[in-house]
């Protein structure tokens, strides 16, 4: 649309419109956010010595989201969804959606993509998978979903919320959709960012990635520079407290600060 002057008009993408409904869907989430840090050094360490030594660079998104499939096995209450009848439905598989961004018609967007089955899955297999969708969004299931969504964008927002109820009420059919945990690494692009506390989106389970910052710390007597990680853990509070928060982020510590043991890494030969 022409503008007059030093005023230009420009009409809200779909791109745009499907952000700002997503991020209306979790408005009635009551979130507690922890802000955490992860001591990664070990773990970078092993990711570069696989570089060194293959020549290729390892996805840290996909290292992350591996250990969190880990940690949450076991733990199906800290990833469930919420019926319309009020009932908890719990996820034995870990279904963890991230953002790869991608070229939209008329700008950059972030299209979720949905990594099945982390906790089973080595982090190589994860990282294949998330460079293939970035070279290629059409090898992203979602595609032809974002496709569609010009057309659906034709519906009045009251009917959009109509088919968001329909979609969100039935937890068995979101969790095709959408996973059960979500992920957003703001770290990696630009320079990276400290802590960042997203938005409440449709997930009862959030993870918002900063920046990697490094600090002396004192070990065995001694003072080393050490690599921590900068990761907000959003958690409905509608559905669970503190007390077991606490504990599967310690699990979560656990597996992140590991240091990438062979059998997670998925050996891949150079």
């Amino acid at each position: 649309m022409e503008g007059r002057g030093d005023v230009r008009y420009r009409p809200l993408s779909v791109e745009r419109r499907v952000v700002i409904d997503f991020l209306g869907l979790g408005e009635r989430h009551h979130m507690m956010h922890a802000l955490l840090e992860f001591d990664v050094t070990d773990a970078r360490e092993k990711l570069e010595a696989h570089r060194r030594r293959t020549g290729e660079k390892i996805s840290f998104t996909a290292y992350l989201c591996a250990c969190l499939g880990r940690a949450l096995v076991g733990r199906p209450e800290m990833h469930c969804l919420l019926d319309r009848w009020g009932h908890l439905v719990l996820f034995d598989t870990v279904d963890i959606t991230t953002i790869v961004e991608i070229d939209g018609p008329t700008e950059k967007f972030p299209m979720a993509h949905v990594l099945r089955g982390c906790h089973r899955r080595s982090v190589i297999d994860l990282h294949d998978e998330l460079r293939r969708v970035q070279a290629d969004p059409e090898a992203s299931v979602n595609s032809s979903r974002w496709r569609a969504l010009n057309y659906f964008y034709i519906l009045p927002s009251p009917l959009r919320r109509v088919v968001y109820r329909a979609v969100t009420g039935d937890p068995v059919r979101l969790q095709r959709l959408s996973g059960t945990v979500s992920v957003s690494a703001l770290g990696m692009f630009g320079r990276p960012l400290r802590w960042g506390i997203g938005h409440p989106t449709i997930h009862n389970l959030n993870f918002t990635i900063g920046g990697i910052v490094t600090r002396p710390v004192m070990r065995e007597g001694s003072l080393e520079e050490r690599e921590f990680l900068l990761v907000t853990a959003s958690m409905n509070h509608d559905i669970m407290d503190g007390a077991p928060a606490a504990r599967f982020v310690e699990s979560f510590r656990e597996q992140l600060e590991g240091g990438v043991p062979i059998d997670l890494l998925g050996g891949r030969d150079p």
